[in-house]
């Protein structure tokens, strides 16, 4: 099996490395770094605990698509 040369290396890393920046970006967009951010998900917070109404013996499967933060609430 051929290794791949150092240039192929660094242009694969500078590839992913671009990849993960625009994720990031997209990531701040969606995650709402605008104005008005604390007040959106405080309502969307709000909206999600009105919508589930979990109890204290309800079991809630967190699955992974995300950063976490709503188990936390839950």
């Amino acid at each position: 099996m051929n290794q791949p040369s150092s240039d192929e290396h660094t242009k694969w890393k500078e590839f992913w490395d671009k990849q993960a920046k625009e994720e990031e970006d997209i990531h701040k967009a969606v995650r709402g770094e605008r104005v008005f951010s604390d007040q959106v998900h405080a309502f969307h917070d709000l909206r999600l605990l009105k919508l589930l109404a979990p109890k204290s013996t309800d079991h809630i499967l967190d699955a992974g698509c995300g950063l976490g933060d709503h188990i936390l609430l839950l």
